[in-house]
């Protein structure tokens, strides 16, 4: 496993995956 990126939070791992799949993110769904 490459350590290629900075360490990131969950939620933006999570906001990224979705912009990958191409899903609209929407802040209102996480606190």
């Amino acid at each position: 496993q490459q350590e290629h990126h900075k360490k990131i939070t969950f939620e933006e791992e999570l906001k990224y995956l979705l912009e990958e799949f191409g899903i609209q993110y929407d802040e209102k769904h996480f606190p």
